[in-house]
C-alpha cells in the first residue's frame, strides 16, 4: 500500500485495520473468502456486474500498487489475441460497464467525482470518499503484528483474513502466486502469535492457533510438531499421538509421502512415556457406543475434517438436511476419537424425547449418575462430570434446541475437559459452537459412463453395497450403469434416500426404480425397521422436519417448490413478495429455512444461489397442492410471478447475448435453464401467449 505525506493523498488510501477515523467508509471491497464490493454499507449485487470482465477489472485494481493500470496493460491481460482496435473497444465497455455498476448504487454518492476514473489512459480506482480494501487492510495489519509482542494484535490482524483470495476463481494464474504470499503471510502471523502465547505461558491459546494453521495447510508437519509438543507437555498424550496419525494420514492422501524423521521420532518418544495399562489404550471399552449393523461407506474427507474440528472445538455441531448422515457421520467419528478421551464416548439419543426436561435425564443414566435428593440433576451431574475426560454425542437436537443448549452450556462451562458432539438439522447457538454441515455423497461425475468410473463416487458405492444386502449378487454392470448413476443423482447423494432406493432392488430392477422417481416419496417407503420410525420412510423423514416449522416458515417452502434447480435470492423476492409479504420478509424466510438446512445454498462463481433439494422440493410441492386445494388459486399467483420474474431475466440475457459478452449470458443461460424451462410450461398452461413469447 503507498502512503502518502498530504492529507488529499491519505484520504485514498486504504483505512488501516486499527484507525478510527470519524469519515465513513465510502466504498469497502472485499477480495478475500469472496468478491463483495459495499458502497455507504450498500453491496453492489451481483446482477450489476453484466459484463464479467468489468468485474475482473475491479479486482486487478484492487491488487495492483496504487489500484491504477495502464489501458496497454489491461488490454494486453484481457485481449491478448484480439487486434488493437477491436480490444480497444473492448475496453472502453468494460470501463463503462464497471463504472455504471459502482457508480449507481448509493444516490449520496457525488455522481460528478465516479469511482473509476480514466486519465491518459490510466483506469484509476479512486472514489470521493475513503477506499478501504481488505487485501491491504490485512497486508498492513500483518506487517505491523510482526513487529508486535501483543498476540492481541496479531489475533486482530488474523481476523481479518476471512477465507483465500478470491477462491472462486481457482486456476487464474494472475491470481495464483499472490494468493499463496497471503496465505503464507497467515500462517507466519500464525506461528508468530502462537510463539507469543507460549511465552506468556497460555498454551491453550497457543494450541489454538497451531490448530488453525492445519486447518488452512493440513500438511504442515512443523505446526503439527509443535502441537505434539504442547500437548504432550499438558498430559494429553492421547492426543498428541493422534495428531500424529492425522499427519501420516494426511501426508499419505494428499501427497503419498510419510512424515519427516525428527516427528516420527518425537511420536515414539511420547508414546514410549505412555504406560501400558494408560486409560487411553482402554477407552474402546468405554463408554456406550454400539458396533454398527452396516458399513461405513465413503465420507473418508468429511471425517477426517470432523475429527479436525472435533479436536479443536469443545462443542461441534454437524447440521444438514434429514437423511443426509448426519449420525453415521457423528458416530464414526466418535468412535475414531475414542483412544483420546480416557473416560469414553458416551451417546445420548434424544429423537424418542418429547420434554425438554428428558434431557437431563437421558444423560444422567446414560452415564451412570444417579439423582439425589434435594439437589437439582444438573449439579449432580456436574459433580460426577468435572475433571473427567470424555465426549458425548449429542444426536437429534433439532426439536429440543433450548434444552441442548442449556444443557451443553452448563457442561461446557464447569467440565473443561468434557467435548460434545451434536447433531441436529439446526445449530444450536451456545458460545464457542463450530457448526459443520454434513454434505450429501460424492456424484459421479457427468462424463462418467462405465461401472468403474461410476464407482468412484461414494453415492455410488452406498447404492451398491446396500443393493447387496437386498439382493446378493448385485453389481454395477454396462446394462446397469446409466440407471443407478440417475437415480443417485435424482436423489441428490441423500444417504437415506439411495438406501430406500437400493431396498427396492429386490422387487423391481433399477431401470424401474429410477423411472419412478418424479414420485420419489411414494416410492421410497420401506426402510430398516430396527431403525427410527422416522428413518423409515422418506416421507417420514420430511414430515419429522417440516413439523418443526413455523406456520409462515412452512408457507414459504411450499411455494419455493416452484422453483426448479437453483434460483437467487432476488427471484425469491419477486415470486415470493407480495399479499402483505416484503420482500426483507422473504429474505429472511429463506434464510431461516436455509439455517434449518431445508434450503441449500450454493455458490455460483461469485453468486449466492439457493436450491431444494429434489425430495425435498417434491415434498414442499405437494404441500403447495394441499394448500391450493383449501385455497384455489393461491399457487397460480406465485407460479405467475415467477414466470413473469424468468421472462424478464430471459429478455436481459437477450440483450447480453446480442453485445460483446456472449459468454456471460450462455453461462447465465445455462445456470438459469431450468427455471426458464418451468415459467414457459406454466405459461402455456395458463394459456399467456404474450409471457410465453418472452420466454422464447
Amino acid at each position: 500500500m503507498i502512503k502518502s505525506a498530504n492529507d488529499d493523498a491519505r484520504r485514498h488510501s486504504p483505512i488501516s485495520l486499527f484507525e478510527a477515523g470519524p469519515a465513513p467508509v465510502a466504498v469497502r471491497i472485499q477480495l478475500l473468502g469472496g468478491f463483495r464490493v459495499l458502497i455507504n454499507e450498500r453491496a453492489v449485487p451481483q446482477t450489476a456486474w453484466r459484463l464479467g470482465k468489468a468485474r475482473s477489472l475491479i479486482q486487478l485494481l484492487c491488487l495492483t500498487p496504487g489500484h491504477r493500470l495502464h489501458r496497454e496493460q489491461i488490454m494486453d491481460l484481457f485481449w491478448p489475441d484480439l487486434a488493437p482496435k477491436a480490444a480497444a473497444g473492448n475496453f472502453y465497455q468494460v470501463v463503462h460497464a464497471a463504472r455504471r455498476a459502482l457508480g449507481a448504487q448509493d444516490a449520496t454518492l457525488d455522481q460528478s467525482a465516479p469511482i473509476v476514473h480514466l486519465r491518459q489512459q490510466v483506469v484509476v480506482l479512486e472514489p470521493p470518499g475513503h477506499l478501504w480494501i481488505d487485501v491491504d487492510a490485512f497486508t498492513q495489519a500483518a506487517a505491523s503484528a510482526r513487529q508486535s509482542s501483543d498476540p492481541a494484535i496479531c489475533r486482530a490482524a488474523i481476523e481479518h483474513y476471512r477465507g483465500d483470495l478470491l477462491p472462486e476463481y481457482p486456476y487464474d494464474e494472475w491470481l495464483v502466486e499472490r494468493r499463496h504470499a497471503l496465505r503464507d503471510m497467515l500462517v507466519t502471523l500464525l506461528f508468530h502469535e502462537a510463539r507469543l502465547h507460549e511465552q506468556q505461558a497460555d498454551d491453550s491459546a497457543a494450541r489454538a492457533a497451531l490448530r488453525q494453521i492445519i486447518e488452512h495447510e493440513p500438511t504442515n508437519e512443523q505446526a503439527h510438531a509443535d502441537l505434539m509438543r504442547l500437548l504432550a507437555r499438558a498430559g494429553q498424550p492421547a492426543l498428541a499421538l493422534d495428531q500424529y496419525r492425522q499427519l501420516r494420514e494426511t501426508l499419505d492422501r494428499e501427497l503419498g509421502e510419510e512424515p519427516g524423521e525428527a516427528i516420527t521420532r518425537r511420536s515414539k518418544e511420547i508414546a514410549s512415556a505412555v504406560p501400558t495399562s494408560n486409560a487411553g489404550n482402554q477407552a474402546k471399552a468405554r463408554g456406550n457406543l454400539k458396533e454398527p449393523l452396516t458399513s461405513f461407506v465413503g465420507r473418508r474427507r468429511e471425517l477426517t475434517s470432523v475429527l479436525s474440528v472435533v479436536r479443536q472445538h469443545r462443542i461441534v455441531t454437524l447440521t444438514g438436511a434429514g437423511g443426509c448422515g448426519k449420525t453415521r457421520l457423528a458416530l464414526s467419528a466418535a468412535d475414531a476419537l475414542a483412544a483420546a478421551f480416557p473416560d469414553g464416548v458416551w451417546l445420548l439419543e434424544l429423537a424418542a424425547l418429547a420434554e425438554p426436561a428428558l434431557v437431563l435425564k437421558t444423560a444422567a443414566t446414560a452415564l451412570g449418575v444417579t439423582e439425589q435428593p434435594e439437589r437439582s440433576l444438573e449439579a449432580t451431574l456436574i459433580d460426577a462430570l468435572q475433571g473427567r475426560s470424555l465426549l458425548i454425542v449429542l444426536d437429534n437436537c433439532e426439536h429440543l434446541l433450548d434444552a441442548c443448549a442449556s444443557f451443553c452450556t452448563a457442561i461446557l462451562e464447569a467440565c473443561p475437559r468434557i467435548h460434545i458432539l451434536a447433531t441436529s438439522r439446526e445449530r444450536l447457538h451456545v458460545a464457542g459452537e463450530q457448526a459443520w454441515r454434513v454434505p450429501s455423497l460424492s456424484l459421479p461425475e457427468a462424463e462418467a459412463s462405465s461401472p468403474e468410473q461410476l464407482e468412484q463416487s461414494e453415492a455410488i458405492q452406498l447404492f451398491v453395497e446396500r443393493a447387496h444386502l437386498a439382493q446378493p449378487g448385485f453389481a454395477v454392470n454396462a446394462e446397469t450403469a446409466s440407471d443407478v448413476a440417475a437415480i443417485c443423482r435424482r436423489l441428490d447423494g441423500i444417504p437415506l434416500a439411495i438406501e430406500l432406493a437400493a431396498a427396492r432392488v429386490d422387487v423391481m430392477d433399477v431401470g424401474q426404480i429410477a423411472r419412478r422417481l418424479d414420485d420419489a416419496l411414494r416410492l421410497l417407503t420401506e426402510g430398516n425397521r430396527s431403525g427410527s420410525r422416522r428413518h423409515q420412510t422418506l416421507r417420514a423423514a420430511l414430515d419429522w422436519g417440516y413439523g418443526l416449522l413455523t406456520d409462515a416458515q412452512q408457507s414459504t417452502l411450499n411455494r419455493l417448490s416452484v422453483f426448479a434447480g437453483s434460483w437467487t435470492l432476488a427471484a425469491a423476492e419477486a415470486t415470493l413478495s407480495g399479499d402483505g409479504l416484503a420482500s426483507a420478509d422473504v429474505q429472511e424466510r429463506v434464510l431461516q429455512l436455509a439455517e434449518r438446512s431445508l434450503v441449500q445454498i450454493e455458490q455460483a462463481g461469485t453468486e449466492t444461489r439457493y436450491r431444494l433439494l429434489e425430495v425435498v422440493r417434491q415434498y414442499a410441492s405437494e404441500r403447495l397442492a394441499d394448500s391450493m386445494r383449501q385455497h384455489p388459486g393461491a399457487g397460480d399467483t406465485v407460479r405467475q410471478r415467477h414466470a413473469a420474474y424468468y421472462a424478464r431475466l430471459a429478455e436481459s440475457i437477450e440483450e447480453i447475448l446480442r453485445g460483446p459478452e456472449q459468454a456471460t449470458g450462455l453461462n447465465r443461460l445455462d445456470v438459469e435453464i431450468e427455471n426458464l424451462r418451468a415459467a414457459l410450461t406454466w405459461a402455456d398452461e395458463a394459456r399467456d401467449a404474450t409471457l410465453g413469447l418472452q420466454l422464447c
